[in-house]
């Protein structure tokens, strides 16, 4: 067993009885690099990444090329989703060097942590277009061991390093900001729209659940400001490409959840490892979508989402685990195979359903010998990966011939049927870590859920986590949040999205239960994190901190939102919500020095800053409030505060006020005040009269 063997992070416990002589990323790893003056290779990766899998199989567990790496290198595992700062710097510098990145990662530094050189998988063998891993490792520290190439190398680490560093101050701040990358966003989003497959690229298919959020609050406001049109496209826009989603195979459509992305354009055939992060934030669109639509479509895949979590990533002290990995033994035993939990014969589905088979087939796409069409790796040879094919498939033999109600019960059978089978089959790994900034995106999934759907269970699933997290990671006294517990011990001090998404998740907390707490931890964590990450020069935030980690020469802003929304973004919104709820000015001046500071990329670019044009369309507007005044624990007080609640009304937050805070009661009933730009209609005592002033049609 290597040094990794003491470590708590999953993805590094995999390779603890590697014979690469792995250290992990800190002062020891650098130290012995520079007086064994040596090159290190920075590896990075994450539990549930199948190709990780691989090169750990092919290569770092051959003892011969384990040899090469150990007595030339000094080699360093990093977890990615422990330390996202390294991640993002080495990334950067890979995708600077080839036009591409991914995992695993790997990147040669020298001795002060430079990059010079790197690549993301190597097979174990040479083949057309790359080098076998032994082979680049002999050559990058033979290049390394030669004075006149190794200046060479030096040279280009230099290069290197200072086109990192311009990603720094990615721009310069604007003076104002107004709504033009609004509507730049609008069309960007039309114009890269899949118009047959939903989504807004090729392959591979990434869900982006923050361009659904922009699209579904951009829908609103123009709905608001009277122009049906335009609102309708920024809708369907989201909502065809969550539909599109939701029937591919990207969807478990037996356990619920989504599985990271799809390798083909039409959401068929993913990696299937699923992650706690996406989960959430796709939770929080279906449910939004829901609000908007009222299709019970929406609604039904959201309860899937979270009852997946719920039943698969929850920890016995009531917190999420990270999550679940794309390989698994099959169902006859032998090596880990990608996707082995999840895909099905012909005769295996025949097996269970019995004389159904033809009616689940026919709606899910299952073939004789296969439905993955593009299978380069071999690795799903006469295995059906489940997509839904109903809403093609309505006069289709075996499926159409019964009434609607009839079919979707008999199908909903079988899907219990095989998720039963499905439970007797080897799992795949868990990752058990808890990390604070993906659980804070599940508190606000379930939070929002709650809310949305009157479902105080999983409210209570919110407060349950939130306890947990706060009560083991968060140091109110020193203002301190770490980032990861695991096996029973708390660690890593926590990044700018650690404190982003934990407030997050706090604040909607705080919108299903109205408990004041909430909100008050949310306003501590945001605190904290100007002190730690904020530059008020610019309005970024230093992902990793304003002091940075020493062995990274850069310390570059995170000015994109991407998979998840950047901390920024995250804050921002926060910012402005809390100043709309009367929470203080400075709040909503500190949102304002963000959106300078992203400006003139949203401008530019605005679909990569898609959470953060949802903030500039929130600070544009004037902000809207619902303060009910009235005791705590009147059911009448209950009844006014959860008028709205299943609408999509996204600018509207909600607080209560005890009687004598400013907003007084009524002829002694409990009063709701709407606000708008600080000032407050009339107040109404009844709901139906709360309803009427929120646009809300009776029933």
């Amino acid at each position: 067993m290597n040094r990794l063997a003491r470590e708590k992070s999953p993805y590094l416990q995999q390779h603890a009885d590697n014979p690469v002589d792995w250290m992990p990323w800190g002062e020891e790893a650098f130290a012995r690099a520079r007086a064994e003056d040596r090159p290190v290779l920075v590896s990075i990766g994450y539990s549930a990444c199948h190709w990780c899998h691989v090169m750990e199989r092919e290569s770092f567990s051959d003892p011969a090329v384990a040899e090469l790496m150990n007595a030339r290198l000094v080699c360093v595992k990093v977890d990615r989703e422990e330390r996202p700062d390294v991640d993002r710097l080495y990334m950067n510098a890979v995708t600077a060097l080839t036009g591409h990145g991914g995992w695993p990662l790997n990147c040669f530094v020298t001795p002060d942590g430079r990059p010079f050189y790197g690549g993301t998988y190597f097979p174990p063998r040479p083949g057309a277009d790359r080098p076998s891993w032994a082979q680049l490792v002999d050559a990058v520290t033979r290049a390394w061991g030669d004075p006149d190439q190794r200046a060479h190398v030096l040279h280009d680490a230099d290069r290197l390093t200072l086109a990192l560093k311009g990603l720094e101050r990615p721009t310069e701040p604007a003076d104002a900001v107004d709504a033009k990358p609004l509507e730049a966003a609008l069309a960007d989003f039309r114009g890269a729209h899949d118009p047959d497959h939903g989504g807004f690229s090729g392959a591979p298919k990434f869900p982006m659940p923050v361009y659904q959020h922009f699209l579904l609050r951009r829908a609103a406001r123009l709905a608001d400001q009277g122009r049906p049109t335009e609102a309708a496209e920024a809708a369907d826009l989201a909502l065809s490409t969550l539909r599109a989603m939701a029937r591919g195979g990207i969807h478990d459509h037996l356990g619920g959840g989504f599985a990271r992305y799809s390798t083909d354009e039409r959401w068929h055939v993913p990696h299937f490892e699923k992650m706690l992060y996406d989960n959430a934030q796709l939770a929080m669109n279906y449910v939004e979508a829901w609000q908007l639509s009222r299709d019970p479509f929406f609604s039904g895949v959201a309860e899937g989402i979270l009852g997946y979590v719920l039943r698969d990533l929850a920890t016995p002290e009531g917190a999420f685990h990270g999550a679940e990995d794309a390989d698994s033994v099959p169902p006859g035993g032998g090596p880990a195979k990608e996707g082995a939990f999840y895909t099905w014969t012909r005769a295996e589905i025949d097996a269970v359903l019995g004389p159904e088979a033809d009616r689940f087939r026919s709606a899910y796409g299952v073939e004789t010998d296969g439905n993955v069409l593009d299978d380069p790796h071999g690795e799903f040879h006469g295995l059906n990966v489940l997509y839904d094919r109903r809403g093609t498939l309505a006069a289709a033999a075996g499926y159409g011939d019964l009434p609607e109600e009839e079919q979707e019960g008999r199908l909903a059978r079988s899907r219990r049927l095989l998720f039963e089978a499905r439970l007797k089959r080897p799992r795949p790994r868990l990752d058990t870590k808890v990390l604070a900034c993906w659980n804070g995106l599940m508190v606000a999934a379930l939070a929002k859920a709650a809310s949305a759907l009157d479902r105080p269970e999983w409210a209570a699933a919110a407060a349950r986590a939130a306890e947990f997290l706060l009560r083991s990671l968060w140091d109110p006294s020193r203002g301190l949040l770490l980032r990861r517990y695991a096996g029973g011990e708390a660690a890593l001090d926590g990044q700018a999205e650690d404190y982003a998404f934990l407030a997050w998740g706090l604040f909607e907390l705080h919108q299903a239960t109205l408990e004041p707490r909430w909100l008050e931890a949310c306003e501590a964590l945001l605190k904290a994190a100007r002190g730690r990450f904020f530059d008020p020069g610019d309005g970024l935030y230093f992902p990793g901190g304003i002091q940075g980690d020493p062995h990274l020469p850069v310390r570059v802003k995170d000015a994109h939102d991407n998979v998840e929304p950047a901390p920024a973004s995250v804050i921002a919104d926060l910012q402005l919500r809390l100043w709309a709820l009367g929470r203080g000015d400075a709040w909503r001046a500190d949102a304002e020095r963000t959106l300078k500071g992203h400006f003139r990329d949203l401008r530019r670019a605005p679909r990569s800053l898609a959470f953060m044009a949802a903030v500039l369309d929130r600070f544009l507007a004037p902000p809207r409030s619902l303060v009910v005044a009235g005791a705590e624990g009147d059911p009448r007080v209950r009844d006014l505060l959860k008028v709205g609640r299943g609408n999509w009304l996204p600018d509207l937050d909600r607080m209560r006020a005890e009687p004598g805070d400013g907003h007084p009661p009524v002829g002694g009933a409990p009063a709701a005040y709407l606000c708008s730009g600080f000032a407050c209609l009339a107040p109404v005592t009844e709901p139906a009269e709360l309803g009427r002033l929120l646009g809300i049609a009776p029933g």
